[in-house]
């Protein structure tokens, strides 16, 4: 059988203006080509509206449904569909887990908004690492990534103890892991254990 649907005429160009401004939020450098609104329910005239309802995590689809309300507290609902692309980071290589992400394991490519598990990586940020071992040119996300582990345990670390106006620095060794701004252990060589701030690639700070 054939189904014949009324389009509603209404004018849904402020409400797609809503729907790109969700977008560039997450996607601020987001191309879009296409956005279509309709209405869930045939509609004469959108009738004025206070707020608007967007389903969580709709930024990871390029579809979904959000609901305008009207002055009167009801919730009218709204099908959208978008076509866009923008510049995510993927993997040049297979990148091990633990290893530094930089512009030798990973690259810059335009992808098609579609669906995701997790927001993609738009920019390479400095200090971060692999989460979990990452296929050739898949595409990054937020899941993938977490911060650069720059003291390892066992490791040598260079401390300076702030002494007043006097820098003290001597050689310790971290007995924890950390990440920029973590306080960690370290061990000096007359087996005394203090709290330190990771500063830098095996730097610790002691106030």
């Amino acid at each position: 059988y054939i189904q014949f649907t009324q389009k509603s005429p209404i004018d849904t160009s402020p409400l797609q203006q809503i729907i790109k401004n969700y977008y560039k939020q997450y996607y601020p450098a987001i191309a879009i080509h296409t956005l279509s609104v309709q209405p869930r329910s045939f509609l004469k005239k959108l009738p004025p509206y206070i707020d608007t309802k967007i389903q969580k995590r709709s930024y990871l689809r390029s579809h979904g449904i959000f609901a305008v309300v009207t002055q009167q507290k009801k919730e009218i609902f709204f099908n959208y569909e978008i076509d866009a692309d923008f510049m995510g980071i993927v993997a040049r290589k297979k990148i091990p887990r633990g290893q530094k992400l930089d512009m030798l394991n990973t690259t810059q490519k335009k992808v098609r908004l579609s669906k995701f598990n997790a927001l993609p990586l738009q920019s390479l940020k400095s200090n971060l690492q692999a989460k979990h071992t990452i296929k050739p040119q898949a595409l990054l996300t937020a899941r993938d990534v977490e911060p650069l582990l720059l003291v390892k345990r066992g490791e040598r670390v260079s401390v300076i103890l702030k002494n007043g106006a006097i820098d003290i620095l001597f050689s310790a060794k971290a007995k924890q892991n950390g990440k920029i701004s973590d306080i960690i252990t370290i061990q000096t060589q007359e087996k005394k254990n203090l709290k330190a701030v990771v500063i830098g690639k095996n730097r610790v700070m002691v106030q």
